[in-house]
Protein backbone atom coordinates (compact mmCIF):
# COMPACT_ATOMS: atom_id res chain seq x y z
CA UNK A 1 0.00 0.00 0.00
CA UNK A 2 1.55 3.57 -1.14
CA UNK A 3 1.18 6.57 0.85
CA UNK A 4 0.17 9.69 -0.64
CA UNK A 5 2.22 12.42 0.05
CA UNK A 6 0.22 15.42 1.77
CA UNK A 7 1.29 18.50 2.39
CA UNK A 8 -0.40 19.87 5.53
CA UNK A 9 -1.02 23.72 5.86
CA UNK A 10 0.30 25.54 8.29
CA UNK A 11 -2.46 26.63 11.15
CA UNK A 12 -1.97 30.68 11.06
CA UNK A 13 -1.93 30.19 7.17
CA UNK A 14 -5.11 28.44 7.27
CA UNK A 15 -6.92 29.84 10.08
CA UNK A 16 -6.24 33.47 7.60
CA UNK A 17 -4.14 35.11 9.95
CA UNK A 18 -0.36 34.78 8.11
CA UNK A 19 0.45 35.80 4.61
CA UNK A 20 4.09 34.19 5.33
CA UNK A 21 5.12 35.24 1.55
CA UNK A 22 4.26 38.84 2.72
CA UNK A 23 5.50 38.16 5.82
CA UNK A 24 8.66 37.39 4.53
CA UNK A 25 9.22 40.21 2.47
CA UNK A 26 8.48 42.15 5.25
CA UNK A 27 11.18 40.88 7.39
CA UNK A 28 14.02 41.00 3.99
CA UNK A 29 13.10 45.01 3.37
CA UNK A 30 14.67 45.31 7.06
CA UNK A 31 11.98 48.20 8.26
CA UNK A 32 10.81 48.23 11.43
CA UNK A 33 7.32 47.51 11.54
CA UNK A 34 4.10 48.10 13.69
CA UNK A 35 2.17 45.38 15.93
CA UNK A 36 -0.85 46.42 17.23
CA UNK A 37 -2.18 43.51 20.14
CA UNK A 38 -5.41 43.59 21.86
CA UNK A 39 -6.05 42.76 25.18
CA UNK A 40 -9.90 42.55 27.15
CA UNK A 41 -9.36 46.11 28.22
CA UNK A 42 -6.38 47.81 26.19
CA UNK A 43 -4.33 48.30 23.10
CA UNK A 44 -0.75 47.38 22.86
CA UNK A 45 1.03 49.35 20.21
CA UNK A 46 5.02 48.06 19.48
CA UNK A 47 7.76 49.18 17.06
CA UNK A 48 9.43 45.53 15.73
CA UNK A 49 12.55 45.31 14.07
CA UNK A 50 13.67 41.64 12.96
CA UNK A 51 17.06 40.53 14.19
CA UNK A 52 18.11 36.82 13.30
CA UNK A 53 18.37 36.40 16.83
CA UNK A 54 14.80 37.31 17.66
CA UNK A 55 12.39 40.05 17.39
CA UNK A 56 13.38 43.40 19.01
CA UNK A 57 10.71 45.81 20.29
CA UNK A 58 12.64 49.09 20.21
CA UNK A 59 9.25 51.43 21.37
CA UNK A 60 5.81 50.35 22.84
CA UNK A 61 2.93 52.37 24.29
CA UNK A 62 -0.71 51.02 26.20
CA UNK A 63 -3.63 52.45 25.47
CA UNK A 64 -3.57 52.89 29.27
CA UNK A 65 -0.93 55.52 29.41
CA UNK A 66 -2.87 56.95 27.32
CA UNK A 67 -5.77 57.41 29.13
CA UNK A 68 -3.94 59.45 31.80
Amino acid sequence: MKMANVTIELRRKSEGRTNYKRRLALLKSRLPRVVARRTNKHMLLQLVEYVPSGDLVRVGISSKVLEK
